[in-house]
């Protein structure tokens, strides 16, 4: 991860939004823990993270427990927002979640008709609705240049 965003920095990003990957599909802690660190080491002063655990995926193995942890760990790393903690259908979860974090909580990015996404933005009033492309954020898998609209993390 810190090749990564040490490979990115270089080019001129200043923002970084990881996850996926073994990020919380591992049931081990110290391994997210490790790779939030590897990335943090890496960034430019004054530098962002944020952290996107993919909870939309049909296979998450997460609920509200891991999310309120790892929250606190994110929190101490000092990261920008978690993104997609919680599966999208765990509205309740959702509101403890960002009610006990110390970070913005986003998500909703699967809420892609009214019908979904406006009772949960309701309930929810989530951080944002899916933060998934700001301009200066870079992604090992992006090929956009630094600062371009279509850069993600």
């Amino acid at each position: 991860m810190a090749d990564e965003i040490a490979k990115y920095r270089e080019e001129g990003f200043r923002a970084f939004k990881i996850g996926w990957g073994p990020f919380g599909r591992r049931d081990d802690a110290k391994l997210d823990a490790a790779i939030v660190a590897a990335a943090k080491s890496q960034l430019p002063a004054g530098g962002k993270l944020f952290v996107d655990a993919g909870a939309s995926d049909a296979w998450w193995p997460n609920g509200l427990k891991w999310a309120l942890r790892t929250a606190d760990m994110l929190a101490d790393h000092e990261v920008d927002w978690f993104e997609e903690a919680l599966v999208p259908d765990a509205l309740e979860d959702f509101v403890t979640l960002r009610q006990a974090s110390r970070l913005p909580i986003t998500g909703g990015e699967v809420l892609t008709r009214r019908q979904a996404f406006i009772p949960s933005s309701r309930r929810v009033r989530s951080t944002s609705s899916a933060p998934t492309s700001p301009r200066s954020a870079a992604s090992p898998s992006s090929a956009a240049s630094p600062g371009s609209p279509g850069s993600s993390v």
